[in-house]
């Protein structure tokens, strides 16, 4: 008992005594975390034009936040009321940031079930894959291109999708005929998708008839959710996975070069995301999770 005590007062001291601007602009450029690499790429990209992002699954709103500070037009969708709350905050006073409250998916329907759980604020969704989701009233569902066409949108630079195994519904729900994203980021894990009848190999080939190039972000099996998680690996679509029980992030890019920008982008993140991945584990051994 006496090393559990001195690995949580070791935790509680590194939690209060680390200054936040250390843990937020130094410790967290080492944190894996694929949309902040989407955002270094997009951030020196020429868009001509308004840049427009849609944020599917916005959560607290961390991703979409900085697109909105640098003046683009942001499309937030969050369904779950709390996480609702906490994006509505970090946005106020932002004219080009809406934020709606349906979850997306490729049909417009009414009281949805929803499924939340106490073990993490970020699996909360239309599906049910843990045994700690619990039903949480019902949502109504929209689509991307009944979205556009409600508000008159013909453009999209950027859509992020975190939707809790239901992004390739997502996809399915765009208009392809009429718009195209320049970078499209989606979530996968096989485990959690399957039971809904597709696979990460169904959506990124359906990106890549679509025209995409796509990188696979790997990370190794979840053990527990809500983390700590460790990341694996960047691999082009076309080799397989390390173990098929992974799950992680593909970013899809439908401009060579701008692809290859990625790429280069993602060989310099590599070391510093396996030092992350340290920091991490030995963080999560002092907070009691071996």
């Amino acid at each position: 008992m006496g090393h559990v005590m001195l690995r949580k007062s070791v935790y509680r001291t590194l939690k209060n005594g680390v200054p936040t601007i250390i843990k937020n602009k130094i410790l967290s450029t080492f944190f894996p975390e694929e949309t902040e690499l989407v955002y270094d790429l997009l951030k020196t990209t020429d868009i001509h034009g308004k840049r427009v992002m849609f944020d599917v699954g916005a959560g607290h709103g961390s991703t979409f936040i900085q697109f909105a500070n640098d003046g683009w037009q942001v499309y937030a969708f969050e369904p779950d009321v709390y996480n609702r709350q906490e994006s509505l905050k970090l946005c106020e006073g932002l004219s080009n940031v809406m934020v709606d409250e349906r979850a997306v998916t490729d049909k417009i329907s009414k009281d949805v079930p929803f499924y939340r759980s106490e073990l993490s604020e970020g699996i909360s969704g239309l599906s049910v894959f843990d045994k700690t989701h619990r039903r949480d009233g019902s949502v109504d569902t929209t689509t991307i291109k009944a979205f556009c066409e409600e508000k008159q949108i013909d453009q999209i630079d950027y859509l992020k999708i975190d939707a809790e195994g239901f992004d390739f519904f997502v996809l399915k729900g765009v208009d392809w005929n009429k718009i195209k994203p320049a970078v499209i980021i989606c979530e996968f894990e096989d485990g959690k998708t399957e039971p809904l009848g597709y696979s990460l190999n169904m959506m990124a080939s359906f990106l890549e008839e679509k025209g995409y190039r796509v990188l696979v972000s790997e990370w190794r099996p979840v053990i527990r959710r809500g983390g700590p998680h460790t990341w694996r690996r960047f691999v082009r679509f076309e080799n397989d996975l390390v173990d098929k029980r992974a799950w992680g992030n593909i970013i899809a890019v439908s401009d060579n070069k701008l692809f290859e920008q990625l790429e280069l982008l993602s060989g310099n993140c590599v070391l510093r995301w396996k030092i992350g991945n340290t920091i991490a584990k030995a963080w999560g051994y002092l907070r009691g999770i071996d």
